[in-house]
């Protein structure tokens, strides 16, 4: 009797699923593109908290919290500092979705965990 462990299934040239994903996209890119998308989420909910903060200080008492920069300086440093938190958002999530990747997919370090959850939830 053959041994039907080697047959792979599906695209040839795919990654030896069963399926292959129609739009060529490997499961990984799209994974750590959401990753990404993820970190610029965070990055921009960090700089709207970041700014709604200091500019209550500036509203309530510009001299003490202007730094001596006159508004059109601080709309300025609002453009510079938009550019860096996206930038920093955009590394931040591609390095996680890599790092996350590794662990769940690679070195499968959640196996455990999650035949546990399986077991809880589905008896």
């Amino acid at each position: 009797m053959a041994s039907t462990k080697n047959i792979r299934l599906g695209n040839p040239h795919s990654d030896g699923h069963a399926f292959a994903n129609p739009s060529g996209m490997s499961k990984k890119t799209v994974y750590i593109g959401l990753f990404t998308l993820l970190g610029v989420l965070l990055s921009t909910i960090v700089h709207g908290v970041l700014e709604m903060w200091y500019i209550q200080g500036l509203i309530a008492d510009f001299p003490k919290y202007s730094l001596a920069y006159t508004w059109a300086e601080w709309f300025t440093i609002h453009r510079y500092f938009s550019v860096v938190t996206l930038m920093l958002g955009l590394i931040f999530g591609y390095f996680q979705g890599r790092m996350w990747w590794r662990w769940v997919y690679v070195e499968k370090r959640f196996d455990s965990f999650f035949r546990k959850l399986q077991k809880v939830l589905y008896g």
